[in-house]
C-alpha cells in the first residue's frame, strides 16, 4: 500500500522537527543575567561586543552561546568619564552547563575553587543566584564629589 502525498509531507515534516528538537537540546546556549545592586552605573561588554549600560536595580540578559570573555566596569552615574573599576571574566558554555571561571586551577580538582585568599570576586558575585550569573553590589565607589553650582552668569 503505498503512502499518499499529504501522509509523506506531514511524515517529513515530523522529522524535521524531531531533528531540530534534538538539534536545540544539544546547544550551548544558556540565558543568564547580570544584575546591578549598587547606586553606580554598571558596564557589560560580552567577547568584545558592544557595550551595555545597566542601571542602578536593573539588569540585563546575556546569551552565552560558546566559551567567551565579560568586560565589566563601573562607573559612577553622571560622570560620563572613566569606569572607577574594571575586570574581566572567562566563561564557559558547555552542552548542558554555563559558567563563569574564576580563581586559579591551582589543586581545583583536589581542593575546589576559593580554596586561596587570590580567588575573591568582589565587588561581583559570580555563579549566583544561577551558574553564569553575576551580581554587582552592593558597592561604594570612590566618585568624585559633584561640582559647585555657579551663581554667576
Amino acid at each position: 500500500m503505498a503512502m499518499r502525498p499529504q501522509s509523506k509531507l506531514c511524515a517529513a515534516f515530523v522529522a524535521a522537527a524531531t531533528l531540530a528538537g534534538w538539534a536545540g537540546d544539544a546547544s550551548a546556549d544558556c540565558l543568564r543575567r547580570v544584575y546591578n545592586r549598587s547606586a553606580n552605573l554598571l558596564i557589560v561588554s560580552q567577547d568584545g561586543g558592544p557595550p551595555i549600560a545597566v542601571r542602578p536595580g536593573r539588569s540585563a540578559t546575556l546569551r552565552l552561546s560558546q566559551p567567551g570573555t565579560l568586560d565589566l566596569g563601573v562607573q559612577c552615574l553622571g560622570s560620563g568619564g572613566e569606569p572607577v573599576m574594571r575586570t574581566q571574566f572567562r566563561y564557559q558554555a558547555l552542552i548542558d552547563r554555563c559558567y563563569v571561571e574564576f580563581g586559579t586551577q591551582f589543586f581545583v580538582a583536589e581542593l575546589g575553587r576559593g580554596f586561596f585568599g587570590q580567588q575573591g570576586t568582589k565587588p561581583f558575585t559570580v555563579n549566583n543566584p544561577r551558574q553564569g550569573d553575576v551580581v554587582l553590589g552592593p558597592f561604594e565607589a570612590a566618585c568624585p564629589a559633584p561640582a559647585a553650582l555657579s551663581r554667576r552668569g
